[in-house]
C-alpha cells in the first residue's frame, strides 16, 4: 500500500491538510505564518507557526519571500521531531 502524507503550507495548504486527514485519514502537518489560522485547526493535527504570527495578508510576493527564509530556519531548527 501507498503510504501518503500531506504537509499543508498557508491557509489553503492547512484546509487541503484537514480535508486529507478527515477523508483519508492520511499523515498531515500545517505550515503558517498566522496563529489565528493555525488555531482553526483541531488539536490532532500538528502545527508549526512561522514567523511573527500576523501572516502575509494575502500578498503572494510578501508570502513567498518569507517562506523561502522560513523554511532553512525550520529545517535547522529541527521542529519536524
Amino acid at each position: 500500500m501507498l503510504n501518503v502524507g500531506v504537509i499543508g503550507i498557508g491557509n489553503c495548504g492547512n484546509q487541503i491538510a484537514l480535508l486529507a486527514k478527515k477523508e483519508a485519514n492520511c499523515d498531515v502537518y500545517a505550515i503558517n505564518s498566522c496563529e489565528s489560522d493555525l488555531s482553526m485547526l483541531p488539536d490532532d493535527i500538528p502545527k508549526k507557526s512561522v514567523g511573527g504570527g500576523e501572516g502575509s495578508g494575502k500578498n503572494r510576493s510578501e508570502a513567498k519571500k518569507f517562506l523561502k527564509g522560513a523554511i532553512m530556519s525550520m529545517i535547522t531548527e529541527d521542529s519536524f521531531k
